[in-house]
C-alpha cells in the first residue's frame, strides 16, 4: 500500500512539473506570436491542475494541506486574470501590397489623409510607403473603444476610396 501510495505521489509531482513547464512555455510563445491563444490554454491547464489536486486528494487525503491548496488555485486563478488583462486590445496586424502602386496603411481618427493616428497603428507611411511585392507588420494595443477609420495615407489614395471604417467595442 505505502509502495503505491509513492508511485502515485510521483505521478502526481511529475503531472504537477509538466503542467507548469507547458504553462509557462505557452505563455512565451504567446508573448512572440501574439495570437491570444493563452488564456484558453492556462485555463485548460487550471482545470487540469484542479483535476489532478481532487484525484490525489481522494487517495491520499492525509497529505493534502488544504491552505497550500486554495492559494495555488488563487495563483493560478490570478495567473489566468492576469494574462486576460494584459493581452486584452493587442491587434497584430500585416499588410502584404500586391498592388501596382506604393501603399501604407494607418488606423486613424478620420478618414483623411492627415488625419492622427490611433495606437500607433501604422505600417509604413504616404511619405515612405511600401513598394509592390513588400510586407509591413505592427503589433499595437487598442486602448480605447470608437469609431476609426483605416487609411491609405498616401497622397491622392483616400480620394480613391482607400479607406474603410473599424468600429471598436469595449
Amino acid at each position: 500500500m505505502k509502495s503505491t501510495s509513492n508511485h502515485l505521489r510521483l505521478i502526481a509531482v511529475l503531472l504537477l512539473t509538466f503542467l507548469v513547464i507547458v504553462g509557462i512555455v505557452i505563455w512565451l510563445l504567446d508573448l512572440v506570436t501574439q495570437q491570444r491563444i493563452f488564456g484558453f490554454l492556462m485555463s485548460a491547464e487550471f482545470v487540469a491542475f484542479a483535476l489532478l489536486v481532487y484525484l490525489y486528494y481522494e487517495e491520499n487525503p492525509q497529505d493534502i494541506n488544504k491552505k497550500l491548496l486554495l492559494s495555488g488555485f488563487i495563483a493560478l486563478g490570478i495567473l489566468v486574470l492576469l494574462a486576460a488583462a494584459v493581452f486584452a486590445g493587442v491587434v497584430n496586424m500585416t499588410l502584404i501590397n500586391v498592388g501596382q502602386m506604393s501603399h501604407d496603411w494607418a488606423l486613424v481618427t478620420a478618414n483623411q489623409t492627415s488625419a492622427s493616428v490611433l495606437f500607433h497603428a501604422q505600417i509604413a507611411s504616404g511619405t515612405f510607403p511600401l513598394a509592390t511585392n513588400q510586407t509591413g507588420s505592427i503589433i499595437f494595443t487598442v486602448t480605447k473603444s470608437g469609431n476609426f477609420y483605416y487609411v491609405c495615407q498616401v497622397p491622392g489614395h483616400v480620394q480613391l476610396g482607400m479607406w474603410g471604417s473599424v468600429v471598436i467595442n469595449p
